[in-house]
């Protein structure tokens, strides 16, 4: 006889795991799979209380009888737990069947209280909580089985704990039983791969239990644990119980030793680790979690009783080392009492010092040394820790803020001081460790990969500690660790050479924080980071030949190498991401370090083809941030200029002879010669700017400046001129570093060397006109040489064709910043006297010309008519080029004039623009077109965008209103046709995930709003185009036709949705900081009738029970997408107006929807107060279930603003949330939306309690007169669990990303 679920658990097992059974499988993989899922997750406990008091609450309100609702038919019958057991201790089960129900009783502990995990009584009807009853049960189903050891152990506790808490009573009766799992199979099962799984599991699961009985809340509140034992001992007295009992009956006496080291191993990893992985969440007041850290924390009750249970008792043996590994991981350890005796115990028996398990030991104690303060008060917390553990999912923003505020809280200079000092303990146990074991590590640190993460662990925490407490070091251990250590970056092998990063840029932090008279280290130390910093970054040069096969795609591991060696160069050579001041000593030193030494094989060093090494410009140029850091202090005056004008004039030596060079052999050498050398250096040199301009600024030049400035000019002009941008087409779409023959940065997607020239163009003023007043470096006026290029680049495009971007020249995408690079220039000389000979007016001449061209070549397109690919091909890349001109030129094209070239070219772009919203019901099998066309979408943005200046003239405000009335027309038929219909346009090929969304036009004027130095009437201007496309619009994404259903189709309305809340919020930030005034009729509707759009998508689905109902009524689109996201930051922006506007948007609402307040008559008159209801009811209503889940992350920004919104008074906002929560819309006002008579803000809150209505509204008022964050994240779960808790289940995805309407590379 077995448990219910025992036969189904087997079953299931060998099918998911193809395991031979003698059962027959009728199953399914994702059966077997959904079945294990629910024995691991099922609570049928809490099932049934809930089913109980239903029973209840309908007696007592007389609608049912008791007995009307029968357990039985809502219950399946059979504990999770016992199953498990049972499988556990079964003489024939294999041992992934043993792992999972081992698996299965730690996630049950982990997840709920041992009272609902432990499901004893669930085994048979009727499920009782009666201690006696579940004591009874249980020792009756282990008499069954063939183990009398436990049976017996069992019965010894029956007799003694009859009348116990039953959850005690589950916890120590499991801990027992586990205890006895763990101890049999070590005793019985030959050791393999597959047992220390098993026991750490075991362990695990024992661990869990063990807190569970030792602290509880209650406890925590009382100060007292639950449990006098504390959890070491607990476990360790339930194995001893169970090892004495199974001795005298002859068992092996070894399981002892194996069991000890596992169980207590498990004990940190499963109490003190972050969740993830195999453990899952530990759902537990995490004040449980802090006690049970502080308890391990003590040696008395944590590392001193692992200690004596380990070793008096168990022989030298891997699973030792094991266990001591998972303590050091996690906690601090003392020294005399464990450190010290296990390294003794570690040289004395048998070289187990040789062993990865002892590596990994000594790296677990270093890595505890490398942690910072913040770190261990993180830890202490019981928060996650992501330096901790590695692998684990990246911890989200929203967590990363939530945590920092917990942590805020709850430090205090006591804390803060606790963990200065245990991190001083946790460096001095890692020095002292080194220093007593050097002379046996260095042997074995040289001869494995694991000896190697041991040294660089070592130095991560040694180096720091000895800077910075340099008594505790000695200089010749340190040296002795240095050699071994440079030995690491100077390393044949990657992943190796990988390990230093890590303890250098850590080094040099500690360094940052020591000043040089504190430590007398610090000379070392720098030379230590310059050795290292030259091997690493002569290590990963290009392999011979890697050039001569530009076509497939780079080598991704070298390029992350080369890209960390760049991290690691610029941090320890003073680039911090946040710079606040002048760099220090050591940092200047590096740096001066390491550009003489690039200067050096730079000028001294040449490679087959008589050129610099290019791994020495690729250090050199590496330190351009710290550079330019040395720029940011020399223009505040923080840096004495000699040192300064010393480091920059060296590194313009260097890079002028680089360009030099390159000037010379460009025309003549093969590309594969000249091209990684060429590369680096444009993108080096453009990284720079920042640095030049700040010397321009300062109206310093260094004597190698201008010279250089030419010869990288130069350089540039020749690589774009002899290097195409792509040798091949482009993999970028699959592959992180595109192919070897793109002369691109990293990843990047433009040529190096119109970089440089733009950065040169855009970094700064200054910097621009001293480039501009040198001149190019043949002698030649720059700009006239730069709009020549551009035509021979033009005329290579061409001739490759449509649509071809590779083989030779640039894409146009390069052309165009190439293009809008000159424009800038020839803006700047035109406006500046004297700065060229002819002031600008040669190049001014030939930029106009090049307008013109575009120009007269879109006026001649004949139309009207059907557009074909290559003409839409046409029109678009003319209609890139226009917007890639100065605005002052681009504007021109919507201005008034009546010339006939300017009006033919505007026709046709508004007419190729229209044509495919025009055509979307009859352009099938034009798909090639209709990409042309979208593209061309993104060109008319960028067009428009581009003619304001800075403000857009009437016609531009007349072609944005048009096009985005086209677009909502052609949305509009397609709903009309249903949501089955097929689409000719607006699906994945058309517009696909990566290209231009719908609402572009819209968003556009958004863009333009943000920019706060426009003036009023530019504004009003804005505003009055929103006005214009605001009807059209919210009719557009308001239509009740379904989400399409067809596979390949794309919904157009959630992009256009977003779009429009996005500009509607722009309108309403300014009617916050009055930048429009409240008197703004236009504004003040388009808010009213934008609240009311975002109120029509929200009622849109309908709130019941039956899902499947609620997505058969459900009207309009899918609203699981980032559209919601600008709904609700829409309504935030609402509240925070101007209180006049806001007053206004109320009235507007309470006149659309004649809202409804039965039971506040007399608030009946108060129009404002129904009107902000009503939009606070909608919020109630989407946190119902209206919108997705998500959507209530943002709700306590919300209730903020709202709060705001009513002046900052708790009355006034109680006053709004209590009528929000009963507010109806009359039966006219919103027919067919919500059933007649209603409560606006759902079910959950029509059914509501008037005690729980009472209760809320008190929350509501203490949480905003306190108007804290931490407060409104409150507010949050309150109402959260008011409108139904939490929606599982509920179909919707995670939550999305904004859209991108970025036009320049479609």
């Amino acid at each position: 006889m077995y448990p219910l679920h025992y036969s189904d658990l087997r079953i299931a097992l060998s099918v998911l795991y193809s395991l031979p059974s003698s059962c027959p499988q009728n199953l399914t993989s994702q059966q077997a799979h959904d079945f294990l899922l629910s024995i691991q997750s099922r609570n049928v406990r809490r099932q049934l209380q809930s089913i109980q008091q239903s029973q209840i609450d309908m007696v007592k309100k007389g609608n049912y009888q008791k007995d009307d609702l029968n357990e039985n038919s809502f219950i399946t019958w059979g504990s999770s737990w016992l199953a498990s057991v049972m499988v556990l201790l079964s003489s024939d089960s294999h041992p992934a069947e043993r792992l999972f129900s081992a698996q299965t009783l730690m996630h049950r502990v982990r997840r709920v209280k041992l009272v609902e995990a432990i499901d004893l009584e669930i085994e048979t009807p009727p499920g009782g909580f009666n201690t006696e009853v579940i004591l009874s049960t249980y020792y009756k189903w282990i008499s069954l089985s063939s183990h009398d050891t436990l049976r017996d152990i069992i019965a010894d506790y029956f007799q003694s704990n009859r009348a116990q808490d039953e959850e005690k009573v589950k916890g120590e009766l499991s801990l027992l039983t586990v205890a006895y799992i763990a101890y049999h199979n070590a005793a019985t099962i030959p050791v393999d791969e597959h047992t220390q799984p098993l026991l750490t599991t075991l362990g695990a699961t024992m661990s869990a239990i063990s807190m569970r009985l030792r602290y509880t809340p209650q406890s925590i509140a009382d100060n007292m644990p639950a449990s006098p034992t504390p959890i070491v001992h607990m476990i360790l007295q339930a194995l001893e119980k169970i090892s004495t009992r199974c001795t005298l009956q002859n068992q092996a006496t070894s399981a002892f030793s194996l069991c000890a080291c596992a169980l207590l191993g498990a004990i940190p990893d499963t109490l003190l680790a972050s969740p993830g992985g195999a453990r899952g969440k530990f759902s537990i007041d995490p004040r449980c979690l802090v006690a049970a850290h502080k308890e391990l924390r003590n040696p008395d009750t944590g590392v001193h009783v692992v200690w004596q249970a380990t070793t008096i008792h168990t022989s030298p043996n891997l699973s030792l080392l094991w266990t001591f590994e998972r303590w050091a991981k996690y906690l601090p350890l003392p020294w005399e009492s464990f450190v010290q005796k296990t390294l003794d115990y570690l040289v004395t028996n048998g070289g187990m010092l040789q062993h990865p398990y002892a590596l990994s030991y000594l790296i677990a104690i270093f890595e505890g040394a490398s942690w910072k303060v913040d770190q261990i008060i993180t830890f202490s917390l019981g928060l996650d820790n992501q330096n901790v553990e590695g692998g684990k999912k990246k911890q989200s923003s929203k967590s990363k803020k939530r945590q920092k505020d917990i942590v805020k809280k709850s430090t205090t200079d006591f804390v803060v001081e606790e963990a200065k000092a245990e991190r001083i303990h946790r460096g001095d146990v890692a020095c002292r460790t080194t220093a007593n074991i050097w002379k046996h590590l260095e042997p074995i640190l040289k001869s494995s990969p694991e000896g190697a993460s041991c040294l660089c662990a070592c130095a991560n925490a040694c180096f720091p500690y000895w800077t910075q407490h340099p008594s505790s070091g000695g200089i010749e251990l340190i040296r002795l660790i240095m050699t071994s250590f440079q030995d690491i970056c100077g390393s044949l092998n990657r992943n190796i050479r990988g390990l230093a990063y890590e303890p250098l840029c850590n080094l040099h932090s500690a360094m940052q924080e020591t000043s040089a008279a504190e430590s007398p280290f610090q000379d070392l130390m720098t030379d230590h980071l310059f050795q290292c910093s030259m091997k690493l970054a002569t290590s990963c040069r290009y392999p011979s030949h890697y050039f001569d096969h530009m076509t497939i795609d780079s080598d991704e591991e070298l390029e992350v190498e080369r890209n960390d060696i760049r991290d690691v160069l610029r941090a320890i050579s003073g680039g911090e991401v946040t710079y606040s001041g002048p760099p220090s000593k050591s940092s200047l030193q590096v740096l001066h370090y390491i550009v003489q030494a690039c200067t050096k094989s730079i000028l001294e060093d040449v490679d087959s083809a008589g050129l610099p090494h290019e791994t020495a410009v690729h250090a050199l140029t590496a330190l351009a941030k710290p550079l330019n850091c040395l720029g940011e202090a020399f223009v505040r005056g923080e840096l004495e200029n000699p040192r300064l004008i010393e480091i920059l004039d060296t590194t313009m030596k260097a890079l002028s002879y680089v360009g030099e060079k390159l000037v010379k052999v460009l025309p003549t050498l093969r590309v594969a010669e000249v091209f990684p050398l060429s590369r680096i250096f444009d993108l080096g040199f453009a990284s720079l700017c920042p640095a030049l301009s700040s010397i321009c600024q300062k109206g310093h030049f260094p004597t190698a400046l201008g010279l250089c400035i030419q010869n990288a000019m130069h350089a540039a002009f020749l690589s774009l001129i002899h290097i195409p941008e792509l040798v091949a087409e482009s993999t970028l779409d699959h592959s992180p570093y595109d192919i070897r023959g793109a002369f691109r940065g990293p990843g990047g997607e433009d040529h190096v060397g119109i970089l440089l020239f733009s950065r040169l163009a855009n970094e700064g003023e200054a910097l621009a006109k001293h480039v501009l007043s040198l001149g190019h470096a043949n002698g030649n006026n720059l700009l006239q040489d730069l709009c020549k290029l551009h035509g021979d680049l033009k005329v290579i495009e061409n001739e490759r064709g449509a649509g071809i971007h590779y083989g030779k020249g640039v894409t146009p995408r390069t052309r165009r910043i190439l293009l809008e690079t000159i424009s800038t220039f020839t803006k700047l000389a035109k406006s500046t006297p004297g700065l060229l000979q002819d002031g600008g007016t040669e190049a001014d001449r030939m930029l106009r010309e090049l307008f013109e061209s575009a120009v007269m070549h879109l006026s001649r397109i004949p139309r009207p008519g059907n557009f074909d690919e290559k003409t839409l091909f046409e029109i678009c890349e003319h209609t890139y080029d226009i917007s890639a001109f100065d605005a002052s030129l681009v504007s021109c094209l919507f201005s008034d004039s009546s010339e006939p070239i300017v009006l033919d070219c505007v026709s046709t772009m508004m007419e190729a623009g229209v044509y495919g919203y025009r055509n979307c019901m009859t352009c099938n099998g034009k798909d090639k077109e209709m990409v042309q066309w979208s593209r061309l979408r993104g060109a008319l943005v960028n067009n428009i965008k581009a003619s304001a200046h800075p403000g857009l003239l009437s016609r531009a405000i007349e072609a944005l209103v048009l096009l985005t009335t086209a677009e909502c027309e052609a949305i509009m038929l397609q709903c009309n046709s249903g949501p089955s219909s097929q689409s000719y346009i607006f699906n994945e090929t058309i517009f696909p995930d990566d290209g231009l969304p719908t609402g572009a036009f819209v968003i556009v004027m958004a863009d333009l709003l943000n920019n706060e130095n426009l003036s009023q009437s530019i504004v009003q201007d804005y505003i009055r185009a929103a006005s214009q496309c605001c009807t059209p619009v919210l009719q557009t994404f308001c239509h009740e036709c379904p989400t399409y259903t067809l596979p390949s189709a794309v919904e157009p309305r959630a992009a256009l949705c977003e779009a429009w809340f996005l500009t509607a919020s722009v309108i309403a930030e300014r009617m916050q900081s009055k930048a429009v005034g409240v008197s703004n009729d236009l504004a003040l509707k388009l808010i009213s009738e934008s609240c009311c759009g975002a109120i029509t998508l929200i009622l849109f689905t309908p709130l019941q029970k039956d899902s499947a109902k609620q997505v058969h009524d459900k009207k309009g689109m899918n609203m699981d997408g980032p559209q919601t996201l600008a709904i609700v930051d829409f309504f935030e922006k609402v509240f925070l107006m101007d209180s006049a506007a806001l007053h206004f948007v109320a009235q507007e609402l309470q006149h659309r929807y004649q809202a409804q307040l039965d039971e506040h008559e007399h608030q009946q008159n108060d129009t404002a107060l129904r009107g902000i209801a009503i939009l606070v009811a909608i919020l109630f209503r989407a946190a119902s279930g209206c919108l997705p889940p998500w959507t209530i992350e943002g709700f306590p920004s919300i209730f903020a603003a709202l709060y705001q919104g009513c002046g900052s008074s708790t009355d006034v906002f109680v006053q709004v949330v209590e009528a929000a929560m009963t507010i109806k819309l009359s039966p006219g006002a919103a027919s067919g939306l919500t059933p007649p008579g209603s409560v606006l803000a759902g079910r959950f809150f029509e059914g509501m309690k008037e005690a729980t209505q009472h209760t809320f509204l008190r929350n509501a008022a203490e949480i905003s007169a306190k108007d804290t964050d931490e407060g409104w994240r409150r507010f949050k779960a309150l109402l959260k669990q008011a409108a139904g808790g939490k929606k599982k289940a509920s179909g919707f995805s995670q939550k999305p990303s904004p859209s991108s309407w970025d036009c320049d590379r479609l």
